[in-house]
């Protein structure tokens, strides 16, 4: 890792590599879209109305005797501008003795149009959270606005395993009110590829656009 702090250059290097063997033996990998949401008491959602973003991807429940996950990730930034990028491989070996490699990754880029930088937490080797150089308020602060894009890609199609693949293409505007409270924009379009076997129907390509807001609170 290299920060040079002020927003003057900073570059983050990080791998990570794990080994698990299941308590039930038993994986299962899944993923929807760039998008999550819940319904709090999801028992009083009406019928018909779902109350999650269903899994577009999806292995299935996989009897695994065990699985190594690597991952290597890449970040960086200077002034306004900042980026960062991960990808994750696992291989999985079955119980009946077939090993298959399941593999994802992203890249994600932002910019502050007001002039901030993104600021670097050191200890959990992470970007820190966004202070505005102007804060929203009575007086009439314009808060931080950044524009950011992200591309992502996971495949979890091999030999008998046919989960299905999919990528994602995202564009966002965020607002920062404050370095606690921030609104988000999201546009996704998603392409699922096609998959002769996928875990429930046969999937055809398709895609599927969606739009996301969102207002947090975070202290």
């Amino acid at each position: 890792m290299v920060d040079n702090g002020d927003g003057n250059g900073l570059v983050h290097v990080g791998f990570d590599y794990s080994y698990a063997n299941p308590a039930n033996n038993v994986i299962q990998y899944r993923n929807q879209p760039e998008v999550f949401t819940t319904e709090a008491g999801a028992s009083n959602v009406p019928v018909g109305v779902p109350s999650t973003v269903p899994p577009f991807v999806n292995t299935g429940p996989i009897s695994a005797q065990d699985y190594h996950l690597f991952d290597a990730e890449l970040a960086y930034a200077i002034g306004s501008f900042y980026a960062q990028s991960e990808v994750l491989y696992s291989i999985v070996r079955q119980r009946n003795g077939e090993v298959d490699t399941f593999s994802g990754a992203y890249a994600h880029f932002g910019y502050f149009l007001t002039g901030e930088s993104r600021s670097y937490n050191r200890k959990g080797g992470v970007f820190g959270r966004v202070k505005p150089l102007d804060p929203f308020n009575r007086d009439g602060g314009c808060g931080a606005w950044e524009v950011a894009g992200r591309w992502s890609y996971i495949d979890l199609n091999d030999k008998s395993i046919q989960g299905g693949r999919m990528t994602d293409l995202t564009f966002g505007i965020n607002w920062y009110l404050n370095q606690f409270t921030k609104f988000q924009f999201n546009y996704i379009h998603s392409f699922l590829h096609s998959s002769p076997a996928v875990y429930g129907p046969v999937v055809n390509n398709s895609n599927a656009d969606i739009f996301a807001v969102r207002a947090q609170v975070d202290f």
